[in-house]
């Protein structure tokens, strides 16, 4: 029984973790954006929710259990693994996402503000709109 949910665990962290290092990476590297910080979050946390909901791993992990690379180990998944291996992903991603939005929900809009010095918009801006970029952003 351990190793099958060993390896339910190893298969959820194989779909969950990039979702987990994009929005790590978005805290990284020398240009921080605060733009990008919010969607960053809500692309995390979306991403998270669309493997527990889909059953992502538990599929990939019949799969391979029946014809693929774990087909020599000779293991079964029988109906109390298959129900102890649905609840994994749903804890787990209730479990991160709280822990993302508790993370998150007081610092957010203070990241989020400071959007209005990122440069790169500016870009679009045509010059004569560059003296008021983000005025309607700060609230006063």
């Amino acid at each position: 029984m351990s190793n099958i949910k060993f390896l339910g665990t190893v298969y959820l962290l194989q779909q969950v973790l990039p979702a987990l290092s994009h929005l790590s990476q978005s805290f990284q590297g020398g240009n921080v954006s605060f733009a990008a910080i919010e969607p960053a979050i809500k692309f995390t946390i979306d991403e998270i929710k669309d493997v527990a909901n889909q059953m992502k791993p538990l599929e990939q992990l019949k799969e391979d259990l029946v014809d693929g690379r774990l087909f020599g180990c000779k293991m079964t998944l029988g109906a109390h693994h298959v129900r102890i291996l649905v609840n994994l992903p749903e804890k787990y991603a209730h479990s991160l996402v709280q822990n993302i939005t508790n993370r998150f929900s007081n610092s957010l809009p203070l990241l989020t503000a400071f959007k209005i010095f990122d440069p790169r918009p500016c870009l679009i801006y045509q010059l004569s709109h560059l003296k008021s970029m983000g005025f309607l952003r700060l609230k006063f």
